[in-house]
């Protein structure tokens, strides 16, 4: 049996709402609309600004997704997804993230991301990476395009855990000799299925939980002072983030 590292991808490997950068570059390709995205941010804004999660509000910004996608060509998705991955989601990868994911593979381990975002483009993202794979949300598709219905689950909380279970029976993992990595509490199933917890950017009760556990914390956002007007600073980057994708139709 090999041994294998899980990342979450939000606020894990990469800065902010996964689904939020998506929509933006989706729209900036022209797969969705102004008005598709628009809804989309305004929906979902308590995520998007402060990072909340709760297991109903990741439900609602998935059907919201799946909604916006309905009618629209696979396709023409394949077309776009990795300009969209180049532009709005590499630039936001925190570096020691990767580091780390680097290290498992040169140890001669597999490395997944592990996310409630759409699994094509995650696993697009994992191949630039030169990582294994991805597991993700999976959009239903016929005749080349979306339904606007899941096939299977949204991977969030313990859909987590029975993805990376299915996995490591299908790929021979050892879980006990295995690494998973998250910065959200509802991420608990996924960390507790594993050998080694990894704490990146946790939020609070991560953090109390991690330390009740002893699992290992760690954390690449920039201070400490960063983060405790972290609300502000991101509604501010919501609204300048909004200003230009709806600025530029206006113009």
């Amino acid at each position: 049996m090999t041994a294998a590292a899980f990342f979450d991808l939000d606020n894990t490997l990469i800065r902010g709402s996964s689904m939020f950068q998506l929509a933006r570059g989706l729209k900036h390709h022209k797969f969705l609309t102004n008005d598709d995205v628009r809804a989309f941010v305004w929906k979902n804004l308590k995520f998007v600004a402060i990072g909340k999660e709760h297991i109903g509000d990741m439900q609602a910004i998935e059907e919201n997704a799946l909604r916006l996608a309905r009618g629209h060509s696979y396709a023409h998705l394949r077309e776009v997804a990795e300009p969209v991955i180049n532009e709005y989601l590499m630039p936001r990868i925190f570096q020691q993230t990767l580091e780390l994911a680097k290290a498992h593979l040169e140890r001669g381990e597999q490395v997944w991301i592990v996310t409630a975002s759409p699994q094509h483009l995650a696993s697009i993202l994992a191949q630039k990476l030169g990582l294994t794979g991805a597991l993700g949300t999976v959009a239903e598709v016929v005749d080349d395009e979306f339904t606007g219905e899941l096939s299977g689950p949204i991977l969030h909380g313990p859909e987590k855990a029975k993805a990376i279970s299915a996995l490591a029976a299908e790929r021979g993992i050892d879980l006990m000799a295995s690494t998973a990595y998250s910065d959200s509490f509802h991420d608990q199933p996924m960390l507790s299925i594993v050998g080694r917890a990894i704490v990146v950017n946790g939020d609070r009760r991560l953090r109390s939980l991690a330390r009740r556990s002893g699992w290992k914390s760690l954390d690449f956002r920039r201070s400490r002072l960063a983060r405790k007007y972290s609300v502000h600073a991101a509604l501010v980057a919501l609204l300048g983030a909004l200003a230009g994708i709806f600025g530029r139709k206006k113009r």
